[in-house]
């Protein structure tokens, strides 16, 4: 195979190598195979490096309306971890998936989502923005009260003051922004379902079989 280094966007990911065993991702842009692997060979690095063994990978999913990739598979003592990230260019997508079906035989399918997967995640930003929402009115309401205490951890002293500087009000109105954003994309999915292009590993029969 060509072991091309692809250019790819991500939370701490820029380049991408496929190797016959695996998915190499960086967080440095690099051009060559040869760049790559003298990167993963170094102990001492502020460089983020992940190898994502094909036979630890659980699933590859992508959206037709979304340009990220999502890959699901056992990480660190087979914990369940994620790499989220979009190819620069659609061919190099193409290709991507191409290599998944025909040289990692990955099994491919269409799926349209119903509305409880579409939204899985979005339902878990809501919960997470309401609950978020009521803890700084509470913080808010305690602020203007006069009822603090005394904080020393710098997070919490960071909190406070933006909590204080929007006020009872501002919480509110930014809660509400939020969560009407999120419940907009909600209601817009469950409207127009997304297609769904997921591949999964194959099974250790079948790969005897090829």
């Amino acid at each position: 195979m060509n072991n091309i280094v692809y250019r790819v966007n991500g939370d701490k990911i820029q380049s991408l190598l496929l190797t016959e065993s695996s998915i190499l991702l960086s967080s440095a842009l690099l051009h060559t195979e040869e760049e790559f692997t003298a990167a993963l060979q170094k102990k001492i690095t502020l460089v983020t490096n992940v190898e994502i063994k094909f036979g630890a990978i659980k699933s590859i999913t992508k959206e037709n309306a979304d340009a990220d990739i999502r890959i699901k598979y056992k990480g660190f003592v087979g914990l369940p971890s994620e790499a989220e990230f979009a190819f620069e260019e659609e061919v190099d997508c193409e290709s991507f998936f191409t290599y998944l079906e025909k040289e990692q035989y990955f099994n491919k399918n269409i799926i349209s989502l119903n509305a409880i997967k579409a939204n899985f995640r979005y339902f878990l930003g809501l919960l997470l923005t309401i609950f978020a929402t009521c803890v700084a009115y509470i913080e808010a309401v305690d602020i203007k009260n006069g009822n603090t205490i005394e904080i020393r951890d710098a997070k919490n002293k960071i909190f406070n003051y933006i909590v204080s500087f929007l006020g009872v009000t501002g919480v509110l109105l930014i809660g509400c922004i939020i969560a009407s954003f999120v419940l907009y994309k909600i209601f817009g999915r469950i409207k127009n379902p997304p297609i769904q292009t997921k591949f999964t590993k194959p099974s250790s029969k079948m790969l005897f079989i090829l």
